[in-house]
């Protein structure tokens, strides 16, 4: 698998740092949740994802992200402990459910699976990380469900909170099943595509909504026609999809954007 997974991420056979490892991850492989919307279970043994994240070239959401990177970090000898967090980006004041997965190996936190605002390396805790023109920082705060928790933060945003507490892989199967299939879950309701670029560019695909965030600190938003799904996500997001997924996904967004005048 490790050569499999190595060569997925654009990185030779030879030795690699964290820091190495975790930049190839997140420009290689996109966040998306589209199996949500093409019927399909999202399912975290560690052979699954590795044919459909390594072999067939697809992306997936934190649980995959990080069940993968775990086995790749530990079949390279790491000492991975999973976490769990609570997203704390858009409402950091409110009790949110304890839904994000996060990997810490000596110290540092190495999470792939927060989507564009994913660190590109590691971030050490109780300290700060800059990679490029982007600085993520953790520090210890009171969560609003009154535990004592690691604060995440992309310069000043609040993005996640967690604890340094030990997980297991079984742990991860109510919340997953959650974010797979529940009403209220965000994952449910729309086509979500991010990933970092080469030049160190935040792309956002939301429903048909790109954005691009460049290091500047510019943002270029851009509606896109339904036509045009198959072309971005094969080409910016490095997607393999066929004609009859595309066409699926292509119709659920037309129909969602056609009744948000409705909901509003």
């Amino acid at each position: 698998m490790i050569e499999r997974y190595l060569a997925r991420v654009g990185l030779d056979g030879g030795d690699h740092s964290l820091a190495e490892l975790q930049r190839a991850h997140v420009q290689s492989i996109s966040y998306e949740n589209l199996d949500i919307h093409l019927g399909r279970e999202i399912r975290l043994d560690v052979d699954s994802l590795v044919d459909k994240m390594i072999d067939r070239r697809r992306g997936g959401y934190c649980y995959e992200q990080n069940t993968l990177y775990a086995a790749a970090l530990e079949a390279l000898g790491f000492t991975v402990t999973r976490c769990l967090g609570r997203v704390r980006l858009s409402d950091a004041v409110s009790p949110r459910p304890a839904t994000h997965m996060a990997l810490l190996v000596d110290g540092l936190l190495v999470d792939v699976g927060f989507g564009a605002a994913n660190p590109l390396g590691p971030v050490p805790l109780g300290g700060e990380a800059t990679y490029g023109p982007y600085t993520w920082r953790t520090e210890r705060t009171v969560s609003p469900e009154g535990e004592q928790v690691w604060m995440v933060r992309l310069f000043d945003m609040p993005l996640y909170t967690f604890t340094e507490t030990p997980h297991h892989p079984i742990d991860y199967l109510t919340p997953n099943h959650f974010s797979s299939t529940h009403t209220l879950s965000i994952f449910t309701q729309m086509t979500i595509v991010q990933r970092w670029d080469d030049g160190d560019v935040q792309v956002g695909l939301v429903g048909l909504g790109l954005t691009e965030r460049l290091p500047d600190g510019e943002v270029k938003t851009t509606s896109v026609d339904p036509g045009d799904l198959g072309d971005l996500l094969r080409g910016r997001f490095g997607l393999e999809l066929d004609d009859d997924e595309v066409d699926r996904l292509a119709r659920f967004n037309a129909q969602q954007q056609s009744a948000a005048p409705a909901r509003s």
